[in-house]
């Protein structure tokens, strides 16, 4: 099997959907794993390149979807090279934060009050959300309610909603508008 190809440059020539989901426990009800691959494939027949951080959970169910259609329509952000090389097929496209530009790491700064506490690989992994997110039409989330902030989730939607970003809540089909109090909540 040949590798996943690594990029230099996001793919602009397709309509961008970003996904960003909490992590699942597998032993989540399968109607909801279902659900997540059933989008993935949705969004793939639609046409959209389908980009994702290539976490496991559901991330990684959405994945699996987008490659039963074409696995060229994924393009997976990893926040340091070999993260979760086992979630990569082939065909799918690889960007890391290594090609990350000085404006993406100073809208995650920007987007993020506790920056300055983050461990690097921390901030790496938020850095690849605010690449995830140039030319996107939309951002697809499943966030973690019950945690501060929605959890790492929310803090990629901040991004989104700071870029200007439509959000919707995957799974229940509705528009998350910016709301200031979860926008001073971070996770850590």
């Amino acid at each position: 099997m040949d590798k996943p190809k690594y990029l230099v440059k996001p793919d602009m020539s397709k309509p961008r959907l970003v996904f960003v989901g909490k992590r699942l426990a597998f032993s989540s009800p399968s109607l909801l794993r279902d659900r997540l691959v059933a989008l993935g494939e949705h969004w793939a027949q639609q046409g959209y390149l389908v980009v994702t951080g290539n976490s496991p959970g559901s991330e990684e169910l959405v994945a699996r979807g987008v490659n039963r259609v074409n696995p060229a329509l994924l393009e997976a952000y990893l926040p340091w090279d070999h993260y979760h090389p086992d979630k990569l097929v082939e065909g799918n496209r690889v960007m890391t934060v290594r090609r990350a530009t000085l404006q993406d790491r100073q809208i995650a700064q920007a987007c993020l009050s506790s920056w300055s506490i983050f461990s690097k690989a921390v901030r790496d992994s938020r850095v690849r959300f605010a690449q995830m997110m140039h030319g996107a039409a939309m951002v697809q989330a499943v966030p973690s309610y019950n945690k501060p902030g929605w959890g790492v989730v929310g803090d990629a939607i901040r991004i989104a909603w700071h870029m200007g970003i439509t959000v919707f809540d995957a799974l229940e089909d509705r528009r998350l508008d910016p709301d200031p109090k979860l926008i001073q909540v971070e996770t850590h």
